[in-house]
């Protein structure tokens, strides 16, 4: 009788045992989740903070605003357009690096401004493009090196324009205008995509998960709306 008590002995500690393992290894579990989400929201609060001193300062302020109302006059009689041009591309440049690191959420630059970003960068592109071509000319930079000034300005504008291609909206005729100069510069879709990747894969580790998460999103919506358009190309070829 006594060996027959002992089996039942050891499978009542052997559940116990388990029992103990299994609510402290779901405690653990709930204490990182629970540690996770508070992070989560404090970091939120830190983003959303971020906002004006961050966001709307170096981007939304009058100062900003007078510089893109004399890039949009005509260059004859507008004076000076080659110093606004480069304080244009310096604002969009440093919001670009603190969406590109999480200081400031991606979504609200792609919400708020997108169309905005793409025109002021159709405006500022001969300047940084006489910047780079001078830092080249400095530079034994090898074939297909990336380029360092406005880098991030860059990768924020061609994400807005991913963006804003899957997007459904009606925008003013300067916007449609803007759209189609920034398309001019990079001739296809396929393009916009190779330069992006460069420019945010040379220094993925610096940037924040939030974003790498909805740059993906961006990146495949904007894939499918690229085989939607061939698609309807070769409808339009057969028709």
């Amino acid at each position: 009788m006594e060996g027959q008590g002992e089996p039942s002995q050891w499978m009542v500690m052997l559940i116990s045992g388990s029992v103990s393992l299994f609510v402290s290894i779901t405690i653990l579990i709930l204490r990182e989740q629970f540690a996770f989400s508070r992070e989560s929201r404090e970091y939120e609060r830190w983003q959303v903070g971020n906002l004006n001193s961050d966001y709307h300062e170096e981007y939304l302020s009058e100062k900003i605003k007078e510089i893109q109302e004399l890039l949009l006059r005509p260059a004859d009689i507008a004076l000076g357009q080659n110093l606004a041009r480069d304080q244009l591309s310096r604002a969009i440049q440093r919001i670009g690096v603190k969406t590109f690191i999480g200081a400031i959420p991606l979504r609200y630059p792609l919400i708020m401004n997108s169309y905005q970003i793409i025109r002021d960068w159709v405006l500022v592109s001969p300047e940084v493009e006489r910047i780079r071509k001078n830092e080249l000319s400095q530079t034994a930079a090898p074939k297909g090196a990336i380029p360092y000034e406005r880098r991030h300005a860059e990768w924020l504008t061609l994400l807005a324009y991913m963006w804003t291609k899957t997007q459904n909206f009606s925008i003013d005729g300067h916007y449609v205008e803007a759209m189609n100069k920034f398309e001019s510069l990079y001739i296809n879709d396929k393009t916009i995509l190779k330069i992006e990747d460069l420019l945010f894969r040379s220094e993925q580790h610096l940037s924040g998960q939030v974003t790498r998460t909805l740059r993906r999103q961006i990146r495949r919506n904007f894939h499918l709306y690229c085989f939607k358009k061939w698609i309807k190309s070769l409808s339009c070829f057969k028709g």
